[in-house]
C-alpha cells in the first residue's frame, strides 16, 4: 500500500537548484508518472525476492530464530506479494513448501494448516485449478470445523472462495448459498464491516449482477467500496477490483462511458500500486480496450 505514495515531485535535495533541475529532466522524459512507476517496480522486485530468499532459507531449517506465528504471517504476507504480480508458480511453490514444514513440525490438522490450505486453493482457482482449488478449500474447511476455528474471518473467506469457485464453474445457485453462509459467518466474526466483509460483498455484487439481480448488484459493490473508504483502503489491489465489479456492471447495462470511467478507476489504482502487470491489472487493459471498441460501434 505505502508504495502508492511514491511521487518524485515530494522528493527533497540539499540542494534546491538540484532539485529543480533534476524534476525538469524527469519532465522532459520519461515523465513523472512513468518515473514513479519504475521506482515502484524497483522497490517491489527488491522487496520481493528479498523476502522470499529469506523466507525459503527459515522453511527449511524449521524456521531459525523465527517463532512458528511470525514465520506463517511473513509466508501469507510474501504470498500475497506475489499473487498480486501475477507470480502465482512462485507463490504456490511458497505455500507447499510451508506446508511440508507444518507437517513436519506436527501441525497436520491446526488453523495454520487450515490457513495454508485455503491460501494454496486460492493459488489453484487464480491458476484456473478449480478442481484442484475445491479439494484444498474443502480440506481446509474440514480441518477447520474439525478444530472448531471455522466460525472464524479465515471460515468466513474459506466459504467466500469456495463460492467463488462456484461462480467460475457456472453452478451460481451454490455459489449463492456459500455467499450467504460467509456473509453469516463474518456477521458472527464481528468482520462484515472490515475489508473482509468487502471483499464479500464485492463478490456478492459479482454474483447478483449474473443473476441479472442489477440493484442489488449495485447495492452490493457499493457497500464494499464504504467500507474500503472506512478502513482507508482504497489504494489496494482488493479495493481496485471492486471498480472492476463496477465497470462489469455498468458494461453489462450498456453503460459504456461509465463502465470505462470505472475500469479507469481501478487501473489508476493498480499502476500506483506496481501490480498491473499481474492478473487482475491485465484484465484491466483487456476490459477497456474491449470498451473502447464497444463505444467506436456505437
Amino acid at each position: 500500500k505505502n508504495l502508492s505514495k511514491v511521487d518524485v515531485q515530494r522528493a527533497k535535495a540539499s540542494v534546491p537548484h538540484d532539485r529543480d533541475s533534476i524534476l525538469a529532466l524527469i519532465e522532459q522524459a520519461p515523465g513523472f508518472q512513468n518515473f514513479n512507476r519504475c521506482v515502484v517496480n524497483y522497490l517491489q522486485t527488491w522487496m520481493l525476492d528479498s523476502s522470499e530468499t529469506y523466507l525459503r532459507g527459515a522453511l527449511q531449517d524449521g524456521g531459525g530464530s523465527q517463532d512458528h506465528i511470525t514465520l506463517l504471517k511473513f509466508c501469507q504476507n510474501v504470498n500475497k506479494l506475489l499473487r498480486n504480480v501475477g507470480q502465482l508458480d512462485r507463490a504456490a511453490d511458497i505455500i507447499e513448501q510451508a506446508l511440508r514444514a507444518s507437517e513436519r513440525s506436527g501441525g497436520v490438522e491446526t488453523a495454520d494448516q487450515a490457513s495454508l490450505l485455503r491460501q494454496l486453493g486460492i493459488l489453484r482457482r487464480k491458476q484456473k485449478h478449480l478442481d484442484a482449488a475445491e479439494v484444498a478449500f474443502a480440506e481446509s474447511q474440514r480441518i477447520s470445523e474439525q478444530i472448531g476455528v471455522l466460525g472464524t474471518s479465515d471460515g468466513a473467506l474459506l466459504l467466500l472462495n469456495r463460492g467463488i469457485v462456484s461462480i467460475e464453474k457456472g453452478d451460481l445457485q451454490n455459489a449463492r448459498s456459500m455467499l450467504s453462509q460467509a456473509k453469516s459467518l463474518a456477521n458472527e466474526a464481528g468482520v462484515h464491516d472490515t475489508n473482509v466483509g468487502a471483499l464479500i460483498f464485492r463478490y456478492s455484487g459479482r454474483l447478483a449482477r449474473l443473476l441479472g439481480d442489477y440493484s442489488l448488484a449495485a447495492e452490493e459493490i457499493a457497500r464494499a467500496e464504504q467500507i474500503y473508504k472506512k478502513t482507508e483502503s482504497l489504494d489496494t489491489p482488493c479495493a481496485a477490483n471492486v471498480y472492476f465489479e463496477f465497470g462489469e456492471l455498468k458494461r453489462t447495462q450498456r453503460d459504456f462511458e461509465g463502465a470505462l470511467s470505472s475500469y479507469q478507476q481501478g487501473l489508476d489504482i493498480q499502476e500506483r500500486l506496481g501490480v498491473v502487470d499481474g492478473m487482475d491489472g491485465k484484465a484491466f487493459v483487456s476490459a477497456i480496450e474491449e470498451v473502447k471498441l464497444q463505444l467506436v460501434e456505437l
